[in-house]
């Protein structure tokens, strides 16, 4: 293209700067856009990952919770324990 008059070259000159860090702005927004989509993937494993020991933990809980409960209902019975018998070493120290 030519252009006779300046006027129109410095107006073709500000478009093209304009255009060139319109294009740069994009760029970074869409690097910064795909950091947080990586970011989101990530926090999304932890939280999944959370999740799974969440349920696990959860099923041990209700599974104590059932056994306990099963135990008030039919406590067991305490065994009469007989003395035990001491032991040569607590024999010599009571002598003492």
């Amino acid at each position: 293209m030519v252009f006779k008059d300046e006027y129109s070259m410095v107006s073709l000159n500000q478009i093209n700067e304009a255009l060139k860090l319109s294009f740069e702005k994009i760029k970074r927004d869409m690097k910064r856009l795909e950091e947080q989509g990586q970011n989101t993937v990530n926090d999304l494993g932890v939280i999944r990952q959370n999740l799974l020991d969440y349920n696990g933990l959860k099923k041990e809980v209700d599974e104590l919770t059932k056994r306990l409960d099963k135990l008030e209902k039919n406590p067991v019975e305490k065994e009469e324990t007989t003395p035990q018998k001491k032991g040569l070493l607590s024999k010599i120290l009571k002598k003492k």
